[in-house]
């Protein structure tokens, strides 16, 4: 069965679609921040010793200011949900 969509149809069905795939973009972005934020994480200090686990923090949700963990400075260096994290403009240390 084939179904013939005039132009307003096929543009309120597109609209809907983009409009589906940024409500699940955000809900996942939402967990991701929450994950981070929550997630106790082992990483190596610059003078190459382990830390506690402890929460990495989302770069979303920390304020210029934060400095959490002292060398961290809003980097998504080890994140723990950096591979699926819809998040564009992750930042990584040099």
């Amino acid at each position: 069965m084939k179904y013939l969509l005039d132009e307003d149809e096929y543009q309120q069905l597109k609209s809907f679609q983009r409009l589906a795939i940024l409500q699940e973009t955000e809900k996942l972005q939402a967990l991701c921040t929450k994950i981070c934020n929550e997630m106790p994480v082992e990483y190596e200090k610059p003078d190459g010793f382990l830390t506690d686990p402890r929460p990495w923090h989302c770069i979303l949700s920390l304020q210029r200011t934060d400095n959490l963990h002292g060398y961290q400075g809003g980097y998504c260096d080890h994140c723990p949900v950096i591979s699926i994290c819809p998040y564009k403009g992750k930042k990584f240390s040099k």
